[in-house]
């Protein structure tokens, strides 16, 4: 009986003990499931901060403070308006985004690393998820220098706790894989992807949605990379297996054919992005609404494509249907409405609207001037197109007061040095050719082709101004320029080979032109432009004799086959080969055939087609005697 009393009383101990262990340990659970709800309570108010809005929202809060107070503090009692100049003088070079970031670096994002540090040193799993959230924050807002350190010690972390194939290791992994990309770091990324692809095909399984997330990111390093056939290939892949398991109009599905056609825009295959583009759009507005963001980006995304697939009339019923839109949503001064001001301006100025084109650059300049203030460089980048369309328009003293202001706040901004102040004072120097100002013109273009730091595209503008423009010419600076621009660019791209090419000739050194030529047209990417350029050349700068003629024909040909044979001067070339080459009834032929694509009522353009066409006409009568 003992013996049993004894047990009985060691079954109430190991019961009661059971039963507290049992207790504490539910209160453990509760204390770490309050724990996480924190972490997530933190990460949730770190992520999604908009610095570029938080700066805006400074500058304007700045801006009204001023306005109002005087300058001992008190009401000024100004009319309104009459401090404006002043403000913005004040203002001049401050930008917002810079200032909001520094704020959020150092008292808020900072702060938040420090108690990271103190706080959850002892609950590396709590560090590492907290550090995942802050890293991503701080990538999330272009500060990819400090996200670094993060995402690398959330990746120790959870690869010391849990083991390399961990989901939540891969998951640390890809974040500093996207941390690379985003940075520009292109080979540390790739590596980082693929080892990432790699872990999460093993674990997850090849067609999990957080595999394929890292497939398409691995896709989206080979397009930066310029390996298109690559990224391609992932992202065909991608879809496919999204459209399978996800469906066809799920987000992300969607995600990955905005992606592919953006490969297809980069690589000039307009026509497949369209589909995929109108696709998306669609669905969007179906599943999201009209005027969710991403339908809005969307919208954008196929306007542009429609634009460079030469359908103007199309971009320009989604870029106005894009505008209506934003300003019901996000109101008539958002910063996104500077954007499609801009680009539908383009297509004004592609149609040849430049009174449509001025109202549109102007109104994204203000809200630009009033949103980001004045000197922001891509403000005055937006004065200097304005600048460009009224010069265009013949609008020459706006167009030098435009540029001249721009040149001004470039100078304080960028610096005098700064590719775009140096093309800038080139389109300066054209406005004052315009005006019969030759020697001012000559000097502005000459000082920024001299500069140290002129890009490619100053080279060549100043080649072509004193090869065909300056007064006197100056062939011997057209060579030199032209040169330059031919070595900055490795010989490996057109347009510098034929401003090269074309100096050289204008220079009397026609060997050394068809030299040039030669290699142009032997290149493997020539086309329908070179072979006409240089079948040109040969007609009226080589001696244009039989042998010439006959390969200038030769190429001429080449450059007509469709689409060429739409392009009224690459006929103009050929009538002239065949008149060299005494086949003048074809000559006449040709020169028909231009005119029929030239517009009945485009006199100035169809003028020296008529005057040849009468030529050749002449020609052939004479051969019938």
């Amino acid at each position: 009986m003992a013996v049993a009393i004894a047990l009985v009383a060691g079954i109430v101990a190991s019961t009661t003990f059971a039963v507290r262990e049992s207790a504490q340990r539910r209160k453990a659970e509760r204390a770490r499931a309050d724990l996480e709800k924190v972490v997530d309570f933190q990460a949730r108010m770190i992520s999604g901060i908009d610095p570029a809005g938080m700066g805006e929202r400074l500058i304007s809060d700045l801006r009204g403070r001023l306005e109002k107070a005087g300058p001992g503090g008190e009401p000024a009692g100004e009319p309104a308006g009459t401090r404006r100049p002043q403000l913005d003088r004040a203002l001049a070079g401050v930008n917002g985004t810079d200032a909001a970031l520094r704020i959020l670096d150092e008292e808020i994002l900072g702060r938040a690393a420090r108690v990271i540090e103190t706080e959850f040193a002892g609950e590396p799993l709590i560090e590492a998820r907290l550090r995942l959230s802050l890293g991503t924050t701080y990538g999330d807002i272009g500060l990819y220098d400090r996200a670094g350190p993060h995402l690398d010690r959330s990746l120790e972390l959870r690869r010391n706790e849990l083991g390399d194939d961990d989901p939540d290791t891969l998951r640390s992994l890809r974040a500093v894989a996207s941390n690379h990309l985003r940075a520009g770091r292109y080979e540390e990324a790739e590596a980082a992807f693929r080892a990432a692809v790699e872990g999460m095909s093993r674990v997850l399984g090849p067609e999990d949605a957080e595999t394929l997330t890292a497939r398409q990111s691995l896709g989206n390093v080979y397009r930066k990379q310029g390996r298109y056939d690559d990224a391609e290939a992932l992202y065909l892949d991608v879809l496919q297996a999204r459209r399978h398991t996800l469906g066809p109009e799920a987000l992300q599905t969607l995600d990955t054919m905005q992606s592919l056609a953006m490969l297809y825009g980069e690589t000039g295959r307009h026509s497949q992005a369209e589909p995929l583009l109108a696709e998306a759009l669609e669905v969007r507005k179906r599943e999201l609404s009209p005027d969710n963001p991403l339908t809005l980006l969307t919208i954008e995304q196929l306007a542009e494509n429609q634009s460079n697939l030469g359908r103007l009339e199309e971009a320009e019923k989604l870029y106005l249907g894009l505008l209506e839109a934003q300003r019901r949503v996000r109101g008539s001064e958002h910063p996104d409405l500077i954007v499609t001001l801009n680009n539908l301006a383009k297509v004004y100025v592609d149609q040849g609207r430049l009174d449509d084109a001025v109202p549109a650059f102007t109104e994204a300049l203000r809200i630009g001037r009033l949103k980001r203030g004045p000197d922001r460089l891509d403000n005055v980048m937006m004065m200097v197109n304005l600048a460009s369309v009224q010069q265009r328009a013949g609008h020459l003293a706006e167009a030098e007061r435009l540029y001249l202001d721009g040149l001004e706040a470039m100078n304080r901004t960028a610096g005098p040095d700064h590719p775009s102040t140096l093309l800038t004072r080139v389109n300066l120097g054209i406005v004052y050719f315009q005006e019969g100002r030759q020697r001012e013109a000559a000097e502005a273009i000459r000082a920024a082709a001299e500069n140290a730091r002129a890009p490619v595209q100053v080279k060549l503008q100043a080649a072509l101004f004193f090869r065909r423009y300056a007064s006197p010419r100056d062939t011997a600076a057209a060579v030199r320029y032209a040169s330059q621009a031919v070595e900055m660019t490795g010989r490996g791209e057109f347009p510098s080979l034929q401003a090269l090419a074309s100096a050289l000739a204008d220079d009397g050194r026609t060997g050394e032109s068809r030299s040039v030529w030669e290699e142009i047209v032997a290149h493997p990417d020539a086309g329908p432009l070179q072979f006409n350029e240089y079948a040109w050349f040969l007609l009226t700068s080589a001696g244009g004799g039989p042998p010439e003629a006959t390969t200038a024909l030769e190429f001429a040909l080449k450059a007509v086959e469709p689409p060429g044979d739409k392009n009224p001067d690459y006929l103009d070339t050929l009538a002239l080969a065949y008149h060299r080459t005494g086949r003048d009834d074809k000559a006449v032929e040709t020169i028909e055939h231009a005119l029929a694509i030239i517009a009945p009522n485009d006199a100035a353009r169809r003028g020296p087609f008529m005057k040849r066409l009468e030529e050749y006409r002449a020609a052939t009568a004479r051969g019938d005697l």
